[in-house]
């Protein structure tokens, strides 16, 4: 399998007989040729990639106004997970702006565990105002106010925003009114090219959309 690592598609075009995607790679651009091709790229991300794809008008509508949350997560790394002591879960959903924590897998309280503060709403646009350690305060001073233990066990953390990320723009395909129906046409085969991704699933934000649309296009390309 021919992998390239650092490469950028800048481009997408196709006609009867196959496929070619530019990828720009150490500032050079480079033409690859195949059958067929395979996006499993978000929607925000594609932009102008397939203007010379000869994709339908409807495809086209979809990738430019569907719309997606702007996930942000911070999580805050525990010397113990103190909550399972308490025969908590840690899993909390709080009217505070970090609206929810989720804890990650584990049993053992003595244990290092982490909190994730995984705000989807309004709250994110300020968090992605904020520098990595300013988003880490602001999270970890609302978490305190839930478990004030963590004053004592918080070693530090790390911050993802999906919205600031180049190759992600957003983190799932969230649908406005109007919008469900994105999902079938997002998954429609466009001659050689073939789509894949949680956004052209039922199941949008979710792993296993993911995996049902993989299945999807193996099957489209096997018949």
């Amino acid at each position: 399998m021919d992998i390239r690592y650092g490469a950028a598609v800048v481009g997408v075009s196709q006609d009867d007989r196959s496929v070619k995607v530019a990828i720009r790679r150490a500032g050079a651009t480079e033409k690859l040729h195949g059958d067929r091709a395979i996006c499993t790229l978000p929607c925000p991300v594609i932009g102008n990639l397939f203007q010379d794809a000869r994709l339908s008008v409807a495809k086209q509508r979809a990738i430019r106004e569907q719309y997606y949350s702007r996930t942000v997560k911070v999580f805050l790394q525990s010397r113990t997970r103190f909550w399972l002591k308490d025969n908590f879960s840690g899993s909390v959903t709080t009217d505070l702006p970090i609206e929810r924590l989720s804890p990650e897998t584990g049993t053992d309280a003595s244990e290092r565990g982490a909190l994730a503060a995984y705000p989807i709403g309004a709250y994110t646009a300020s968090l992605e105002s904020m520098s990595d350690d300013e988003r880490m305060a602001a999270a970890l001073g609302q978490a305190k106010q839930i478990f004030p233990e963590l004053a004592q066990t918080f070693e530090g953390g790390v911050t993802k925003c999906w919205g600031l990320d180049p190759w992600q723009r957003g983190s799932f395909a969230l649908h406005t009114p109007g919008q469900i129906g994105f999902i079938e046409t997002l998954a429609q085969r466009e001659g050689r090219i073939h789509f894949a991704g949680e956004h052209t699933s039922a199941w949008t934000g979710w792993m296993q959309g993911a995996l049902e649309s993989a299945r999807r296009v193996v099957q489209e390309i096997n018949g």
